[in-house]
């Protein structure tokens, strides 16, 4: 089967959810198996579909995925990747506080000029509302999470194992049975390709990635490598990779921001799976 005649390889990701992580995985799993991938961020084109098709692509990473936009896709398999809502308020205000580039983002500039003259309490109030933070959680509030084209993938477990998922997400792609023969060599030869920056539209097409080519993606990426060697939980504020622990939400919301995250974002924990604040420990 051509790879125009396969299903079109999906990563859907959220800002704030280790998007650049996550796609950056996904870059390398489907270039080893000789995708080619485009990448669609903030700024949707008209269809997807056919973005991909100019494109000359097969696999298409969407780093803020919008549900209203999936019917256009056709024919596609992918894996959406989610956080508590309460966690990405708390990782988009570090974020957009200290670390996120601002270059070519002026609506990050002035907000991080308005955050720094804020109390943290304050500066988190105004994070719900500040357009990605907002556009995200009201995506998330209206994703369809039984969509069988769909691998539901939460943050929590993604870090706590995070090779038994890039396996999972290869499975689910249809791409993890050895490759014998002939394959064998192409698979030699996208390794090879794929880690090499600008190679990998060098890749050959193949229907199977080995094993152990599937975990050396994920030992590039884990957090200890991404942080410059500290542990999830060990925090740099300054660090894109900031801390990487679930849960840090239950340290920084008041009753305030409490009471105005559940006005704004009303049925997103309920809607996401994760325990509402009476509930959660």
């Amino acid at each position: 089967m051509s790879d125009s005649a396969k299903p079109l390889l999906v990563c859907l990701g959220h800002h704030k959810c280790a998007s650049t992580t996550v796609h950056n995985i996904f870059a390398a799993l489907v270039s080893l198996a000789g995708r080619r991938w485009a990448y669609v961020g903030n700024l949707y084109p008209d269809d997807l579909a056919a973005y991909a098709r100019e494109q000359h692509a097969t696999a298409l990473s969407l780093g803020n995925a919008d549900p209203a936009r999936l019917n256009e896709l056709g024919d596609f398999r992918g894996f959406h990747l989610i956080r508590d809502p309460r966690d990405i308020v708390v990782s988009a205000y570090f974020s957009h506080r200290y670390s996120h580039p601002t270059d070519d983002w002026e609506d990050l500039a002035a907000h991080r000029e308005e955050l720094s003259k804020l109390s943290m309490e304050e500066g988190l109030l105004r994070e719900l509302d500040f357009w990605p933070t907002r556009v995200t959680l009201e995506r998330m509030s209206s994703w369809n999470y039984n969509d069988p084209r769909i691998l539901e993938t939460r943050f929590v477990d993604f870090i706590a194992d995070l090779p038994a998922w890039v396996r999972r997400w290869a499975e689910f792609f249809g791409l993890t049975n050895e490759p014998q023969g002939l394959d064998s060599i192409k698979a030699a030869w996208n390794g090879l390709c794929a880690n090499r920056r600008g190679w990998n539209r060098l890749c050959l097409p193949l229907d199977a990635i080995p094993v152990a080519q599937i975990d050396a993606v994920s030992a590039q990426f884990s957090f200890d490598k991404l942080s410059g060697g500290r542990e999830q939980g060990q925090k740099d504020k300054a660090s894109h990779y900031r801390s990487g622990k679930p849960g840090e939400w239950q340290q920084h919301f008041s009753p305030r921001l409490r009471e105005a995250f559940l006005e704004r974002f009303p049925g997103v924990l309920e809607k996401t799976g994760y325990a509402p604040f009476d509930e959660a420990s």
